[in-house]
């Protein structure tokens, strides 16, 4: 994103904002991780990785897996 002395409070927001999605997508939560990464999506439309995420939340949210891992397989291109 940039180096660590440019670091402004827009991207501390940004990775605040991250940390708590990614937290909650690894803990299963994944209604409240795609919330937030609804939210960066909206925010950062350029920044495909979360995105990424979302999408994996709503996969995850429709199959409901029940024992589930953060690691992800891919079936498909």
């Amino acid at each position: 994103m940039c180096q660590s002395d440019q670091v402004n409070s827009q991207i501390k927001n940004e990775l605040g904002i991250y940390e708590l999605a990614l937290e909650n997508y690894r803990s299963g939560s994944w209604d409240v991780a795609r919330f937030y990464f609804w939210g960066l999506v909206q925010a950062y439309p350029e920044r495909k990785l979360y995105s990424l995420y979302f999408d994996r939340c709503t996969e995850l949210l429709l199959t409901n897996p029940g024992c589930w891992s953060p690691e992800f397989v891919h079936t498909s291109k």
